[in-house]
């Protein structure tokens, strides 16, 4: 295990004979995780700034307690890691990502760009989505009790298939839910 340690480009070759290993309380700064196989990696307490994971199969890897930040993480199935939990994101492009039958409660995507992300049956209860895009993002059958969209961008939920008790929206954009149900709207 590897503890409390910094990764950036000065030192991106310890970190490629490092892996596969655990990481408690690590920073990783800059780094393109390209050219590293992170099947069976566990990362807890640590920061990713500015990171590239896109791409990347993460089969077996964990992420715990684990803050993105500025980070490029597309394309990546969150549903094929081994634990994920307690993970925030900010800043983030996480664009055909699959967070698909995931436990996500209260977890903040803040100003992350989200598009054609599968949340299909994932439990986003008391989750923040503030000012992200989420165009062409599926929410079917996802828990969205108490999530906050008031300055979410581009969404499109069916109320019908998703559960939005005490959820917080903010005009205009919540005419969207409207919509989903035929509904038809004028301004």
């Amino acid at each position: 295990m590897i503890q409390d340690s910094t990764f950036n480009s000065s030192n991106f070759n310890d970190l490629l004979n490092a892996f596969p290993e655990e990481f408690d309380g690590c920073e990783f700064d800059g780094i393109n995780f390209a050219d590293i196989n992170l099947k069976r990696s566990t990362f807890m307490n640590c920061n990713l700034n500015n990171c590239s994971l896109a791409g990347l199969v993460l089969v077996g890897s964990s992420f715990r307690d684990v803050e993105f930040t500025g980070c490029k993480l597309t394309g990546l199935n969150w549903a094929s890691l081994n634990r994920f939990e307690s993970c925030n994101f900010s800043d983030c492009k996480l664009d055909l990502s699959v967070f698909q039958n995931l436990k996500l409660k209260r977890i903040k995507f803040i100003n992350c760009s989200l598009k054609e992300v599968d949340f299909s049956d994932a439990q986003l209860a008391e989750s923040n989505f503030s000012e992200s895009i989420l165009s062409s993002a599926s929410f079917a059958r996802a828990d969205l009790t108490k999530a906050d969209f008031r300055s979410a961008k581009d969404y499109y939920i069916d109320p019908a298939f998703t559960k939005l008790k005490g959820a917080k929206f903010s005009l205009p954009q919540a005419i969207t839910l409207l919509l989903a149900l035929g509904v038809s709207v004028e301004y």
